[in-house]
């Protein structure tokens, strides 16, 4: 009688979301899309579908994490008792006040109010979501009217948890019969979190403990599944072109011209063997007289290519466009800040962190930021330098420098150094280094929602922030009025469901924000445009660019 009980509350949790709809179970074959290897609850989700008595909602999802309501358990506790069938005997009476005719739940609540299991009479509050504690008071009173169904036969000791001491007496008495009957436990932590709402993962492990069905393991639960490829779509709407597409079906890098910061090459040559489903010119740079310096910071494959130090007096807080570890893309308003610690090679000692470590960017003569430099900015540090070292791609120091003048950087591997020495005290994370040591760097997005960035790229200004248009430029920095006035702008935007939106438009800045937001974004920034404007998808191209660029932001098709 037990497995009846728990079979029929199985079947009642997977009704939750989508009554009256069935969805096929995993004993013919079904396999949830979001419960896979590695989630804490697969292996007690698939035993229990494997019985037949679990079933997803009308798109095939177990959608783990939906809070239960009050209507939810009293439908499982009548299925324990009756069948859908035996139930509707129930249907035309209103044994409480606030369950009418007609409500999916009707049938259960009043059958749970004739059999006493609630009080008859008395408002039930089906729509309330149900608390972890609540849950247990009507498993308890299930078991007192019904034993024969809900035993709750001792397993083990009750136990005390730290959070429960506000509970009631009735309360303890129920939760010591669950506990006791090994229906419902603790968190990792021993917490019972009392007044936590139950989840349908939650009761997944609950009811597979009941029925003691033995969790599968790894090997018979499916691998997380490869998202089906949606094709970005393109068009033309209150005169920009758009191509708008979903971040999690691509991998996105930053293509270097010539493999190098502040190098500049034809589009064809830095797309040459990128393989780009998708690619736009990118962050903006000082094409003058050849000196490509370009602006922004860099992360492409979660490598870390550049890091713009902030103008303190004007700039607070770089604008970029930001693809997560996940696939996610959104619009992040940061500095980045690199820390390293350098770990002795003789006893293991960690000296304090250096902070605000600066990447790839020019240091002058008198200049004493610490600054790392890759053979994607430099062959070399040109000119002199207080201290340095040569590290190699496993972060080891193979070289200490000290009073030098253009050290090599290695390929594979960087260089950190600083022009002027600064004090005894300070200067210890140099002088006191030995080839040998180790370093460990940390990256901080400053700001940013998002710390697990994949590829960044960062320009300006913000044209649209949270779904408003923004206009206060100089929060941002000195734009040249090129950049502000009327023109070709490349914007990439983020909607509120996650796709991305790239897009080109001829106006003013503001104009941008408004045809960013018609188009569906919510927050957008502006990238470098005129004569650097380039957008190409799925082989075709929509605007060519009239000069030489030094980067590109390229989307390529996950396999």
């Amino acid at each position: 009688m037990k497995k009846r009980v728990l079979s029929m509350l199985m079947a009642a949790v997977m009704l939750i979301s989508a009554l009256p709809v069935m969805g096929a179970s995993a004993a013919n074959g079904k396999e949830f899309p979001d419960v896979y290897r590695g989630k804490w609850f697969a292996k007690y989700v698939y035993p229990v579908a494997e019985k037949g008595i679990i079933n997803g909602d009308n798109k095939g999802l177990f959608n783990p994490g939906n809070k239960l309501k009050r209507c939810d358990v009293i439908t499982m506790l009548s299925l324990s008792a009756k069948s859908q069938e035996e139930l509707k005997a129930y249907e035309d009476m209103e044994l409480c006040p606030d369950s009418k005719q007609g409500q999916w739940y009707t049938k259960s609540v009043n059958w749970a109010a004739q059999e006493g299991v609630i009080a008859a009479g008395e408002n039930f509050r089906p729509k309330d979501d149900i608390t972890r504690i609540e849950t247990v008071e009507l498993v308890y009173s299930m078991h007192k009217v019904h034993p024969e169904l809900v035993p709750l036969t001792p397993k083990k000791e009750a136990k005390d948890f730290p959070d429960t001491a506000n509970i009631t007496e009735s309360q303890k008495e129920a939760l010591d019969a669950c506990t006791m009957g090994g229906v419902i436990d603790g968190n990792d932590k021993g917490m019972f979190n009392p007044y936590d709402t139950l989840t349908r993962d939650q009761a997944s492990r609950i009811i597979c403990d009941m029925l003691e069905f033995e969790p599968w393991p790894d090997s018979k639960i499916p691998e997380k599944p490869k998202p089906q490829f949606v094709a970005p779509t393109t068009g033309s709407k209150n005169g920009a072109t758009y191509v708008e597409f979903d971040p999690q079906y691509f991998n996105a890098k930053i293509a270097l011209a010539n493999g190098r910061l502040d190098s500049a090459a034809s589009y064809s040559s830095i797309l040459s063997g990128q393989n780009a489903y998708i690619a736009v010119n990118g962050a903006m740079f000082n094409h003058l007289n050849g000196a490509n310096t370009t602006y922004g910071s860099f992360v492409s494959n979660g490598k870390v290519l550049r890091i713009m130090r902030p103008d303190m007096a004007n700039v607070k807080r770089e604008a970029a466009f930001v693809i997560d570890t996940n696939g996610k893309a959104s619009i992040q308003w940061m500095n980045i800040n690199q820390s390293i610690v350098r770990v002795s090679s003789a006893d293991g000692t960690e000296t304090k962190a250096i902070e605000s470590v600066g990447m790839n960017e020019t240091v002058g003569n008198n200049d004493g930021s610490r600054m790392v430099y890759t053979s994607e900015f430099a062959s070399k540090v040109s000119g002199k330098v207080a201290y340095a070292f040569a590290v190699d791609s496993s972060d080891t120091i193979t070289k200490v420098y000290t009073s030098a003048s253009d050290v090599p950087v290695p390929k594979g591997g960087y260089v950190l150094f600083t022009r002027l020495a600064r004090d005894p005290w300070t200067d210890r994370f140099f002088t006191q280094a030995a080839a040998g040591d180790k370093l460990k760097r940390t990256i901080k997005y400053a700001g940013s929602t998002v710390q697990n960035v994949q590829t960044l790229i960062s320009c300006g200004p913000t044209v649209l922030k949270n779904g408003s248009i923004f206009t206060n430029y100089s929060s941002e920095g000195n734009y040249d009025s090129h950049v502000l006035g009327s023109g070709v702008h490349m914007l990439i935007g983020v909607k509120a469901d996650g796709k991305a939106v790239i897009a080109y438009a001829s106006g003013s800045q503001q104009s941008m924000g408004s045809i960013m937001k018609s188009l569906g974004c919510t927050s957008a920034i502006n990238v470098d445009g005129g004569a650097s404007t380039y957008l190409n998808c799925n082989g075709k191209t929509f605007i060519t660019p009239g000069r030489n660029l030094t980067n590109m932001l390229v989307f390529t098709k996950k396999q």
